[in-house]
């Protein structure tokens, strides 16, 4: 079926792919989600680079998608899955967000709400840029890609859901603190199942950047600072 001129069949015509053998996808899939956050941990690639690194890791996982005639591009966004969700998602946030909120305030009273009280332009600035350069191509690489990359071998969806929670745990060692590891690796589960249930990219990326923003938002972003906060910076100052 044909829409707005484009098929997919036509697109598999015109971008045909070779299937890669299981040690090539495991060495890539090392690559990716094992070598690259030791670079940044150990500071060979500096942390500042964080965004412009991940814009361009999602961006080459995109176009090896595109390329690839077994996946469905709607899983891309599908933000009809979303909406049945919802209650759960919405649910699940307030109960996790408020036990969150209280340990931090429990363990660093002063800094909450410190970052939208001193600087609400950055702030506000942040809540903008977070989902675009930060939340979604998370969610394409942990998510979508991973799902359907190696699928040959993590053959269940709930061995998928547990890689794609522990390499997104494992990612924030660059951050060099235990919260950031331990929530991400937590949030990575949440987020993985989502996906599971979904396959929407919109649905995960939405659970994500409810979290994400309460983090930056009640003072645990000092846990999380990466590029999206100096990008906003640069762009205030």
């Amino acid at each position: 079926m044909k829409r707005y001129g484009f098929s997919v069949s036509a697109r598999r015509n015109r971008l045909p792919i070779r299937t890669p053998g299981k040690l090539y996808l495991a060495l890539e899939f090392a690559a990716i989600f094992i070598v690259l956050p030791v670079l940044f941990w150990c500071q060979i690639i500096p942390p500042y680079n964080v965004i412009p690194v991940l814009v361009i890791v999602s961006l080459t996982c995109l176009l090896i998608l595109l390329r690839s005639p077994g996946f469905d591009l709607r899983f891309l966004w599908n933000a009809r899955a979303l909406l049945p969700q919802l209650g759960r998602i919405a649910v699940l946030f307030l109960i996790a967000g408020l036990a969150m909120t209280t340990w931090f305030l429990l363990i660093d009273r002063e800094s909450f709400l410190l970052f939208p009280r001193t600087r609400p332009d950055l702030w506000m600035i942040l809540m903008v840029l977070y989902p675009i350069f930060s939340a979604y191509p998370q969610e394409l690489i942990y998510r979508a890609f991973l799902f359907h990359r190696y699928a040959t071998f993590l053959r269940t969806e709930t061995v998928r859901v547990w890689a794609s929670a522990v390499t997104f745990g494992f990612v924030h060692i660059l951050f060099r603190n235990l919260p950031a590891l331990l929530l991400s690796l937590a949030g990575g589960y949440i987020f993985a199942l989502t996906y599971k249930r979904t396959k929407s990219v919109a649905a995960s990326w939405f659970e994500h950047v409810l979290y994400g923003c309460l983090i930056f938002t009640v003072g645990m972003g000092k846990f999380f600072f990466h590029g999206t906060i100096r990008i906003a910076s640069e762009l205030v100052n």
